[in-house]
């Protein structure tokens, strides 16, 4: 048995408090005269000794029920110790549609306990297939669960996609070998499909376990035909099955409305270029509108408000981006005072913008892809060494043991009720 608050043992002594009372109460009687005793009755010696071993039981409950409670206030917990099982192997969902992964994993399942790779570990069994398309999981944040199988030696089976690792890298208590299948060859995927004017262009996902790009194609007119399902219109490539049907996004214009001071005419024409350049570059029409001075009110619609004015920029449902010279600023953008403003933090000039990185910037502030979502990111091929993977190592014995603790607190508190209830009704009888 251990303890969770052992320094309230030190409480045990006031079990002590009853026996001190009790003998108090035991003293040398005081002698009181009377007239007569006529009237008193004989005493029963054998009631007498029932009287003085009734107390003392009461005295032990008493005591009982102090130690009890001291017990609670330490926190007592049962321990019991197991030894490790030897080996588990933990495997990835989207590797169970390979077969020779299969046969391994049915052979050594006879022996050793096989978990998936993902939330709560579940045990693996039929079916040993799942759905493709599903993002990979967080392979750091499920460390902590890999530890509580309480295995000597964990071998884990991950495709190790980039996309797969989002929190900072853990602490683990016990071996884990990480083993990295190799992904599948470079291929050319159709991700999603996008309207512009009377034609359409194709998002593909190029790539293998080394590197991961996007190309824009103009489809053929002749090879797609526009569908409709519920929530959106899709497009289908050629005439088979609806496995290739794409999600479809219309190319919308972005409205870009542009006012500034006569000071700033160079910082507009340089924002203007680049707009034009952006446009160009991911295939979308890009309008902007405005001039000198501020206008009246801003054109319904915008997405990103560009105040090159000395007064605050008015606030909308748009992107700001307003021009306050900051030398310190380590960007030509930086994020504002809340999530859509930004603010534009130096003159423009030819140097600076490519230096800064200025058309990217600018991108992020436009998003023309806010519409898809998540769904070029999972398409990302790129793969980890299972180094990489590796999280950091706590000093471990070797002979490990695991150590499994259960309060006993509700097994005191039964007893405390009862003893209390004991001692009430002892006291009652006995008139104490």
């Amino acid at each position: 048995m251990s303890f969770t608050a052992p320094i309230f043992l030190w409480t045990l002594l006031g079990a002590l408090i009853p026996l001190g009372i009790h003998l108090w109460s035991k003293r040398e009687a005081k002698t009181i005269k009377i007239g007569s005793v006529e009237l008193l009755r004989e005493s029963d010696s054998r009631q007498s000794q029932s009287l003085r071993l009734s107390e003392k039981r009461l005295l032990a409950l008493r005591m009982l029920l102090i130690a009890t409670l001291a017990l609670l206030l330490a926190g007592p917990q049962w321990e019991s110790r197991a030894r490790n099982q030897p080996l588990a192997y933990v495997v990835e969902p989207s590797l169970l549609n390979r077969a020779s992964l299969n046969a391994f994993l049915d052979s050594a399942a006879s022996d050793h306990p096989v978990y998936l790779l993902r939330k709560g570990l579940p045990e693996w069994g039929e079916p040993h297939t799942v759905p493709s398309g599903n993002p990979p999981p967080n392979y750091w944040q499920l460390v902590p669960e890999l530890d509580s199988l309480g295995a000597d030696s964990i071998v884990v089976f991950t495709a190790a996609y980039v996309q797969g690792l989002r929190s900072r890298r853990p602490e683990s208590s016990g071996p884990i070998h990480w083993v990295v299948l190799d992904g599948e060859p470079a291929r050319d995927t159709p991700v999603l499909a996008r309207k512009i004017h009377e034609g359409y262009s194709i998002l593909t996902a190029q790539g293998d376990p080394s590197y991961t790009a996007f190309r824009w194609r103009e489809a053929d007119p002749e090879a797609v035909r526009r569908i409709a399902y519920p929530g959106r219109d899709s497009l289908q490539l050629g005439s088979g099955p609806s496995k290739g049907k794409l999600p479809l996004f219309d190319a919308d214009t972005l409205e870009v409305a542009m006012y500034h001071t006569d000071s700033l005419e160079s910082e507009q024409l340089y924002l203007r270029a680049s707009l034009a350049a952006l446009s160009g570059y991911i295939g979308q029409p890009i309008r902007v509108q405005g001039g000198v001075g501020e206008p009246d009110s801003i054109p319904s619609g915008t997405d990103l408000l560009v105040w090159l004015l000395p007064d605050p920029a008015p606030e909308g449902a748009w992107k700001t981006l307003a021009y306050r010279d900051s030398p310190m600023a380590g960007q030509l953008i930086e994020q504002g005072d809340c999530p859509s403003c930004f603010t534009l933090t130096s003159r423009l000039t030819a140097g600076n913008m490519v230096s800064g990185y200025f058309g990217e910037q600018l991108l992020s502030l436009l998003d023309p892809g806010k519409a898809w979502g998540d769904l070029p990111d999972r398409y990302d091929y790129r793969q980890l060494e299972a180094g990489e993977l590796a999280p950091r190592r706590l000093p471990m014995d070797q002979d490990r043991e695991r150590v499994h603790r259960a309060g006993a607190e509700p097994w005191l508190w039964a007893l405390l009720l009862l003893l209390l209830v004991t001692e009430r009704l002892f006291a009652k009888y006995r008139s104490q």
